[in-house]
């Protein structure tokens, strides 16, 4: 698949984000996007070899919030 994921990459960015959540600051708040970077950073050392427009797909499904892409 050129354009698209495989089933491989998939599995691998999901496996590598499952269970990963938003840090909190010292009231108990979560930080805004920490979790989208924690993913982000997290997937792209799943699938290094993944193309951008493929990353882009993987951060979509996965559920990264855009303004960390």
């Amino acid at each position: 698949m050129a354009q698209g994921v495989t089933y491989d990459q998939y599995y691998a960015a999901y496996f590598a984000t499952r269970g990963i959540t938003g840090d909190k600051d010292e009231n108990g708040k979560t930080i805004t996007n920490s979790a989208s970077r924690k993913k982000k950073e997290a997937i792209d050392k799943a699938v290094p070899n993944a193309t951008t427009k493929q990353k882009h797909l993987l951060y979509e499904a996965i559920g990264v919030s855009e303004k960390v892409w």
